[in-house]
């Protein structure tokens, strides 16, 4: 998690001060906010999507949907979210973690703070049944989790290439003998060697494919209108936060 002044969406505060009611009203605000962008992406009137949760059996008045938007509601139930869901025709988790922000900084807890494409990632990705035109919704959510997935796959692999860079250069300057497993297959130190160096090229390649693809996937959400996150910034887990944390200590 990061020390200092945090950008977290719908106020600015120290991410060390962790007000768990401050908190529910930026997720209120959020999933308002959401609500609001998709609306709009459905050519909607607020009375239009009160009609439509009335029809679910839920009704949720126009008065009560116009007051989420505007994040004049400091708390929205289960029920209310489901619902809307549903007569948005969007996955509940865009309502929480909307595709259309991806970098975007959220709070899935008080005590975390992740990009959004991480925070949606981390609930689950359904197929939902949207309207057969491909929405931008849609497109959006298919994007992203294909970025992150891409991306993901980069970090991995420059993770690894480090390892056998490393285990390259020791067995270049003769201080590493071969692995005991190796050694059962019967490796010299030269076959070692070079099979080092194959893996090397390898993982070389997957990454310049991997970069490849992930311009690919950048040129798709700016397609949409959406903004990625950068690549360096890319979300790794707890770890890599904490990480970060130390180093801006």
């Amino acid at each position: 998690m990061h020390n200092g002044e945090t950008k977290v969406f719908g106020m600015e505060q120290s991410s060390s001060e962790l007000d768990p009611k401050a908190w529910a009203r930026e997720v209120s605000a959020r999933i308002g906010r959401n609500v609001r962008e998709f609306r709009a992406e459905r050519g909607l009137s607020a009375q239009k999507l009160s009609d439509a949760t009335a029809a679910l059996g839920f009704v949720i008045p126009r008065s009560t949907i116009a007051n989420m938007e505007a994040g004049r509601k400091d708390a929205i139930s289960v029920q209310e979210v489901s619902v809307l869901a549903e007569a948005l025709r969007v996955p509940l988790s865009s309502l929480l973690y909307s595709p259309l922000h991806p970098g975007e900084s959220v709070r899935p807890v008080p005590s975390e703070e992740v990009p959004s494409y991480a925070a949606l990632n981390a609930v689950g990705w359904k197929d939902f049944p949207g309207p057969t035109e491909g929405p931008r919704i849609e497109r959006a959510l298919s994007a992203v989790r294909e970025l992150e997935q891409n991306r993901t796959m980069w970090v991995n692999y420059q993770q690894l290439l480090e390892l056998e860079l490393h285990k390259l250069r020791m067995l270049e300057g003769g201080a590493l003998n071969p692995t005991p497993s190796s050694s059962r297959r019967g490796l010299s130190t030269a076959a070692e060697l070079e099979k080092t160096r194959r893996d090397v090229e390898f993982i070389r390649d997957q990454i310049a494919l991997r970069e490849q693809e992930d311009q690919r996937g950048v040129r798709r959400l700016q397609d949409l209108g959406i903004e990625p996150w950068p690549r360096e910034r890319h979300y790794t887990g707890a770890a890599a936060h904490n990480d970060e944390g130390a180093d801006d200590a």
